[in-house]
């Protein structure tokens, strides 16, 4: 007898701690996120965000690219970041991601520091606008991310760029 109970005992321990982890790992894969309302998602949706795997994303390199070794933002690119930054505060994003690439041409560290200069140059442009300096994150990828082969000049033009990401919940 007492062995049943002490089996059956051990089988609900185990049960229980199976699912702990199994909630504590669902926890651990929603923490962070916030959740956007059907007006963000709209919104996003209208100023060109699409969805992936990490949340909602705007490649401004798909409307215009970065010049050659440049870090600077035309008038379109500004333009088109006033834009994106008064509808995203206009429903409550104050915040986001601003990843910086680059092509291959050039060293690697290089390469590193104008993705950096791209993020950042991104980044101010829309705080400047309203968005929370402590809410948009700065990342810089060197050429270590190519949407496009750097064998051609219209991939590396591609390559050239910023993308923005709001997460998503």
């Amino acid at each position: 007898m007492r062995r049943a109970s002490s089996s059956s005992l051990h089988r609900r321990h185990w049960l229980a701690l199976a699912s702990a982890i199994a909630l504590a790992a669902t926890g651990c894969a929603t923490a962070g996120r916030r959740r956007l309302t059907p007006e963000q998602t709209g919104a996003l949706s209208t100023l060109g965000f699409a969805r992936n795997d990490d949340g909602w994303e705007f490649d401004l390199a798909a409307r215009v690219p970065f010049a050659i070794d440049a870090s600077t933002l035309s008038p379109e690119v500004e333009a088109t970041l006033a834009r994106v930054a008064r509808v995203l505060l206009g429903v409550g994003i104050d915040g986001l991601t601003v990843d910086g690439h680059s092509d291959n041409l050039g060293t690697e560290d290089y390469n590193q520091r104008l993705s950096e200069r791209r993020a950042e140059v991104v980044a101010e442009a829309l705080i400047a606008r309203g968005m929370s300096r402590d809410k948009t994150i700065r990342r810089a990828f060197g050429a270590g991310r190519p949407i496009a082969p750097n064998t051609t000049e219209a991939g590396r033009r591609l390559n050239r760029r910023a993308v923005l990401l709001v997460p998503f919940a």
